[in-house]
């Protein structure tokens, strides 16, 4: 897939049009939107993308972001410090960007002319540590009520189901924190799951 071909995406679902592969499709599953969105105060701040993925397309992006925005001192070697830092994020999530920044992975994974801190103050107004866009994957079935007692009884039925979410800024109308909305959602087959 060219440049000019991906620059024209709109959505996750072209990808697979495109021809991305599943691979291709599945990594970039979490952080590949027309517009990232997350609710700040009484509105939503866009572009921000959750800095916790292992991702290395996302990382080699993020790292060719850093070099077009901080031409006076790029990553010469920028695919290999995106690597190198989505192969750490397996260590386990940062809860804040500082802790990002003040973390021992970009100090390993950064060559030695750019800092941390000005490696994450040139993405600051990119990056983010919370995603409010979640994929539920759910698995139903039901058994006969004859066959209730009967110890492993098979079901009769199976459903999975999957539904992407998001996190509003409106208030939950119980009470409990925001609400969230349906986005997507679609019944699944076996070969999805």
């Amino acid at each position: 897939m060219s440049e000019e071909e991906l620059e024209r995406i709109i959505s996750y679902e072209q990808l697979e049009v495109a021809g991305a592969s599943a691979a291709q499709r599945k990594e970039s599953f979490h952080y590949l939107t027309l517009q990232a969105r997350h609710p700040t105060g009484a509105g939503f701040l866009s572009g921000r993308v959750n800095l916790n993925t292992a991702s290395r397309p996302f990382w080699i992006s993020l790292t060719a972001t850093y070099n077009l925005r901080n031409p006076g001192n790029p990553l010469t070697q920028y695919v290999s410090v995106g690597r190198q830092i989505a192969d750490a994020m397996t260590n386990g999530p940062f809860a804040t960007v500082t802790d990002f920044q003040n973390g021992q992975l970009l100090d390993d994974a950064l060559p030695s002319m750019v800092t941390p801190a000005v490696f994450v103050q040139t993405l600051q107004d990119l990056l983010t540590t919370r995603s409010d866009t979640f994929r539920i994957r759910a698995y139903g079935d039901a058994i006969n009520p004859a066959d209730a007692a009967v110890a492993g009884a098979t079901p009769e039925a199976v459903a999975y189901c999957e539904a992407i979410v998001q996190r509003t800024n409106q208030d939950d109308p119980l009470g409990n924190g925001k609400k969230f909305v349906i986005t997507y959602f679609r019944w699944l087959g076996p070969d999805d799951i």
